[in-house]
């Protein structure tokens, strides 16, 4: 996910999320962990954060 946001591609990394959900809940019977959900509140709104450092 961090990848794909980071290259210009935020709606494909949402997509990530999106098909990792009920994979995990009909196969595993897991919720997302709390990591991944961290992840993916940022990527939802464009979160600076996640923009790597530029070089000096």
């Amino acid at each position: 996910m961090p990848v794909r946001y980071r290259s210009e591609r935020q709606a494909e990394a949402l997509q990530v999320y999106r098909s990792a959900q009920p994979v995990l809940r009909s196969e595993l019977g897991l919720e997302p962990c709390r990591s991944l959900r961290r992840l993916h509140q940022p990527i939802l709104t464009s979160d600076r954060l996640l923009d790597l450092p530029l070089a000096s």
